[in-house]
């Protein structure tokens, strides 16, 4: 009798217990759906690697980014040139490594199609309970259609700069036709045979006036869209401030600019040197009795900082 209450006892503990367990599966599969609902109804793309480098992780936000289906990247690793710069993709896996997650960089993605997609992105390590790594999660944005504005933006703000430039560098250059018809006047009158001679010299020194008037404004044009290069930031302020100087002049503005040596820096010439001719304008609107403006260069470790004072 005893056997049989402490059996049926032992029987409901196990029915119960695997009542238990159905429903906590139950639990954990509704979870799970939720879960994979909400990734795969993101427009962000989440995909996740493991340690081999392939896809385990690949939700239809980067189905729409990439223009590769699930089904074609998962259980492979990542398409060859599917992200530019090979330079920037070891820092961040450096950077993965030493801290564990990767916040707010910007990549280009190599569509299947051929197309490009810029992209801001984190990435972070992935561990099991142990602590043990098993994989890293990364989540992409797509920024395309917010920097194709931002070039727009960029590219509106310097055809304002060069209305705002407009004038002088029509000044000078009507200056030069003066002096090129003077000189080509002068060579029309009688008697002035010996005064020919000196015309080839000053001819040449307009047309270099003129040619540098021309590597001023290449500063100033070249397009945002241009890749990142090693650009002399001490050159593009001169060339700026030379831009410039004309209305400076005019307005009593005194520029002293810095002379101390500094490391050619990664950048966008054009767009620095719209940055720098947006600062002097601002200068010059808050001195319109005259006054200086001051520019200050300063080298820190891993940048340079240019300060403007008026």
């Amino acid at each position: 009798m005893d056997k049989e209450r402490l059996y049926a006892k032992l029987k409901k503990a196990a029915d119960e217990l695997e009542q238990q367990v159905t429903e906590r599966t139950r639990e954990l599969r509704r979870t799970a759906h939720f879960l994979e609902n909400i990734i795969n109804s993101s427009h962000i793309a989440i995909t996740a690697i493991d340690t081999e480098g392939r896809f385990t992780l690949f939700n239809r936000g980067a189905e729409e980014m990439t223009g590769y289906s699930a089904s074609e990247m998962l259980g492979h690793r990542i398409p060859p040139g599917f992200v530019s710069g090979s330079d920037q993709t070891r820092e961040v896996e450096r950077i993965l490594s030493e801290q564990g997650r990767v916040e707010n960089q910007e990549a280009t993605f190599h569509r299947k199609d051929g197309s490009t997609r810029n992209v801001e992105y984190y990435m972070s390590a992935l561990q099991d309970a142990s602590g043990k790594p098993i994989g890293t999660m990364a989540m992409a944005v797509d920024r395309t259609a917010q920097k194709r504005l931002l070039t727009e933006l960029v590219r509106a703000e310097r055809l304002a700069g060069v209305g705002q430039l407009a004038s002088g560098v029509a000044h000078e250059f009507n200056n030069l036709i003066a002096g090129l018809r003077g000189f080509a006047q002068l060579a029309q009158l009688p008697g002035k045979e010996n005064r020919l001679r000196e015309l080839p010299d000053m001819v040449l020194t307009l047309t270099d006036r003129a040619r540098e008037i021309v590597d001023r404004l290449q500063y100033f044009s070249q397009s945002a869209d241009k890749p990142d290069d090693e650009v002399d930031v001490l050159a593009v302020l001169t060339q700026t401030c030379s831009l410039a100087e004309r209305d400076l002049v005019q307005q009593g503005v005194r520029v002293t600019l810095p002379t101390n040596p500094l490391p050619l820096i990664l950048g966008n010439a054009g767009t620095l040197s719209q940055v720098f001719l947006n600062l002097i304008i601002n200068a010059r609107h808050a001195m319109p009795d005259g006054g200086a403006l001051t520019i200050t260069a300063e080298e820190q470790p891993n940048s340079v900082t240019i300060a403007f004072k008026d």
